[in-house]
């Protein structure tokens, strides 16, 4: 799969997560906490199936694009990530992170 592809495919599951986290933020802030509730549970599981869901498409690791999602928000919190042998590279961006799937995707074939 090309870069081009790859970035595509991840922009827009990162706009979607982007987007639904902000609806589940205001909906919070009207009724209160709503993260540890039936609703809360099943928009995050659903979430999560989406997030293996373009993994799958994709053909990369669910645990890192999770990761991405999960740990470092996005790029607020920056990836460090890597290869055998070689010095960590900063995943600050989803250009970044796509360039770097890419390689991955490339070097495993």
């Amino acid at each position: 799969m090309s870069v081009e592809k790859i970035t595509a495919t991840v922009t827009t599951w990162q706009t979607a997560m982007l987007e639904c986290e902000n609806r589940m933020e205001q909906l919070s802030d009207l009724t209160g906490p709503v993260v540890e509730s039936p609703l809360g549970d099943a928009v995050y599981r659903i979430m999560g199936e989406y997030t293996a869901a373009v993994s799958e498409l994709i053909e990369w690791d669910a645990e890192t694009l999770s990761a991405w999602w999960l740990e470092h928000n996005f790029g607020e919190h920056p990836m460090m990530i890597g290869f055998p042998g070689e010095e960590l590279r900063t995943i600050d961006s989803i250009e970044a992170l796509a360039e770097f799937i890419a390689e991955d995707l490339e070097r495993s074939s």
